[in-house]
């Protein structure tokens, strides 16, 4: 994500609300990282709805449970 960030102004991410009890650091270090960006929170079903919309998906071998993230972006230039 860190590398990501630097390439692009997140304006909003979505996540799996199961993450907020399953792994409540990385929901913290993803606030934290994002800033003022919103941070929206859906089941993990609704979660996988969504992703059949993405413009891009990256893999990144993350195995915490649940730590997938929706990023939503605008130009920047």
């Amino acid at each position: 994500l860190e590398v990501i960030l630097t390439e692009l102004q997140v304006e909003a991410a979505v996540a799996a609300t199961e993450l907020l009890s399953v792994s409540p650091h990385i929901a913290q270090k993803l606030q934290t990282m994002l800033g003022t960006a919103q941070i929206s929170y859906v089941n993990h079903e609704e979660f996988k709805t969504i992703t059949k919309n993405a413009a891009a998906i990256i893999r990144t071998g993350e195995c915490t449970p649940y730590a997938n993230i929706i990023l939503k972006s605008g130009v920047i230039f």
